[in-house]
């Protein structure tokens, strides 16, 4: 429809020029007192008289790596083990949080980074309530992450479950024959190359593959069975893949409550003991990399997008910007020495 038709027909509720809605916002002011966004955030909420009991906001975004939290070039943003298990160890220990808002955004990943998360986070449950937050996806890995949480909140859309398991073993065995390479190796113990990325998995090699990766599966369903209160058969029924919405999920038992994250927060005052309608301190974790850290750890995505917010840039400017940080990871990537002529900068 067009703005008018979609008037007529109550799609939308009127079609303005933004001057116009502008003089109606402003109202006998003479222009419109408008903050930006950034502004906005500036802001403490001890500055305005929203301070309270201390809760942790921990935030988990991306493929689950391991390591430290940052980029996993193509796919994004990602959610480091290390990271995160030295947030959630920071909110254990600061005796000031009383609990724990874990907001997850993940497709998934590793498995091993995904257990060791979800072990610290098991940990912490221990000592503190801990809530989870789903965002727009919280399958796989995630999943693996929330289960042993007592509270699992997600949006009625956010994409839920995905419990499965994949294991794989490139091979460049027929690569290297073409291109006439040998390799020679001296081993110890029947399956002692069963790993090697440069020969074929024999039949005993792969039936041991596939074994060690179904008893680790099988071990996830039966963590998940206890901590969910389901039988095995019913876990298997949800597993092999099968991803849900939050709605689907909570008919099938995967999570606890349906809502956003106002709603997994109350939950959270519930379990911690706070009013529902008092304010509180959110300590966000993991703390944000300073940009001089960004920089030596060689984080390059999150420098382009931090100095492309900071200075609205668009279009031919920010194009520049980018050639230019690309220049510069080149050189302070080889290794090689840096000379600048004194003159030039």
């Amino acid at each position: 429809f067009d703005p008018e038709e979609a008037t007529e027909r109550g799609i939308i509720d009127g079609a303005l020029f933004w001057e116009e809605l502008e003089a109606r916002l402003a109202g006998s002011d003479e222009e419109l007192a408008a903050v930006r966004g950034l502004d906005y955030s500036s802001v403490s909420r001890a500055q305005v008289d929203l301070s309270g009991p201390r809760v942790a906001v921990v935030h988990g975004q991306g493929m689950i790596t391991a390591g430290e939290s940052g980029w996993a070039s193509p796919l994004g943003v990602s959610m480091g083990d290390e990271t995160m298990i030295e947030a959630l160890e920071q909110a254990l220990e600061d005796e000031r949080i009383e609990g724990v808002l874990l907001r997850l955004d993940t497709p998934g990943g590793l498995g091993l980074a995904s257990d060791r998360i979800g072990r610290t986070v098991e940990r912490v449950a221990r000592e503190k309530p801990v809530v989870i937050s789903s965002v727009d996806l919280n399958a796989s890995g995630g999943y693996m992450i929330s289960y042993r949480c007592s509270t699992i909140v997600a949006l009625p859309n956010s994409v839920v479950g995905s419990i499965g398991s994949i294991a794989a073993r490139g091979s460049m065995a027929e690569l290297s024959e073409k291109l006439g390479v040998s390799w020679d190796r001296v081993t110890v113990g029947p399956h002692a190359t069963i790993l090697s990325p440069v020969l074929p998995l024999t039949e005993k090699e792969f039936a041991r593959f596939e074994e060690v990766h179904e008893e680790d599966y099988q071990d996830w369903l039966a963590g998940i069975s206890e901590y969910r209160g389901m039988t095995a058969a019913q876990i298997e029924g949800l597993a092999g893949g099968r991803v849900f919405t939050g709605r689907q999920a909570l008919g099938n038992g995967l999570i606890d409550d349906l809502g956003g994250f106002q709603d997994a927060l109350a939950i959270l005052k519930q379990q911690v003991g706070i009013d529902p309608g008092e304010e509180v301190t959110y300590v966000h974790l993991p703390k944000r990399k300073t940009l001089w850290e960004e920089i030596t750890s060689g984080d390059w995505p999150a420098v382009t997008a931090r100095a492309t917010l900071a200075l609205g840039m668009r279009g031919e400017t920010q194009q520049k910007l980018l050639e230019s940080i690309a220049f510069w990871q080149s050189w302070l990537e080889s290794g090689q020495p840096l000379a600048l002529c004194t003159w030039r900068f």
